[in-house]
């Protein structure tokens, strides 16, 4: 990226910002890679609880030092190929210390993960696209090979139909917490390239209520008209059912709490 792209996107962010207000609350704290972390509230509840991460990729920084510390069950959703791989190589690494440190970036090896800690019992995968919806859907390739990350949406290409795809297996949350026969959420993260508005949406609907959500608005990344529109659209009705935001990075990370 120039530096000319680089100060237009800058000043793209400074004139289009999120039209939401920040209440910060105690007992914030990040956990896993400085690629890969999330920011959230350290809270009783959590321990021993269920939680939902969509959106795995290669880094599962989080998702495991969250399942550590709390003795949590993680339910991963993501059908991305190499999602799906690198879980199966996470879950054979079961019973094996970390031998290195995060590295830079989103493609951790396995020797990163401390899984000495667990038979693997707590990191489950759900294969699937979470959208509001079930069936086959397009899949949509990253514009840049080396990126993991499909997306449903496609908003990176202009909300592109026809651009180059898989297809893969969608699912609504509220029939995933059905089949798969799991409590209610209580934190939610979304890192599922634009396709978050709409889950949002579908988990308001149903009446599925996590106590967190952790949201990268991933349209925030081109912060065109119709990408704010829909940004603040879904802020606005969270915070009309009860969520008020306690962190944002500035950028596209959110964290969000029910009051």
């Amino acid at each position: 990226m120039n530096i000319f792209t680089r100060i237009a996107r800058k000043l793209r962010r400074l004139v289009r910002r999120p039209l939401v207000q920040v209440k910060p609350a105690e007992g914030m704290i990040r956990l896993g890679s400085a690629y890969g972390g999330w920011d959230f509230l350290d809270r009783d509840y959590l321990r021993g609880s269920t939680i939902v991460s969509a959106g795995l990729g290669v880094d599962a920084s989080f998702d495991v030092e969250f399942a550590r510390k709390y003795g949590a069950t993680i339910w991963l959703v993501d059908p991305t190929p190499k999602a799906v791989a690198h879980y199966r190589d996470l879950i054979a690494k079961a019973g094996e210390p970390a031998t290195q440190s995060y590295i830079a970036g989103g493609h951790q090896p396995m020797s990163v993960y401390p899984m000495d800690w667990t038979d693997g019992a707590h990191l489950k995968l759900a294969p699937y696209a979470l959208w509001h919806k079930a069936g086959k859907m397009r899949f949509f390739l990253p514009s840049d090979s080396s990126h993991v990350s499909h997306s449903l949406s496609n908003f990176q290409q202009g909300y592109d139909a026809e651009a180059e795809h898989i297809e893969v297996d969608a699912i609504r949350l509220s029939d995933l917490i059905k089949q798969k026969g799991f409590d209610q959420p209580s934190l939610m993260k979304f890192d599922i390239e634009g396709a978050e508005i709409e889950v949002l949406q579908s988990i308001v609907e149903d009446g599925i209520k996590p106590q967190q959500l952790l949201i990268e608005y991933d349209e925030l990344i081109i912060r065109t008209r119709k990408a704010m529109q829909r940004v603040n659209g879904s802020i606005a009705m969270l915070e009309a059912n009860g969520y008020v935001c306690r962190y944002y990075d500035g950028d596209s990370n959110f964290l969000f709490e029910l009051n």
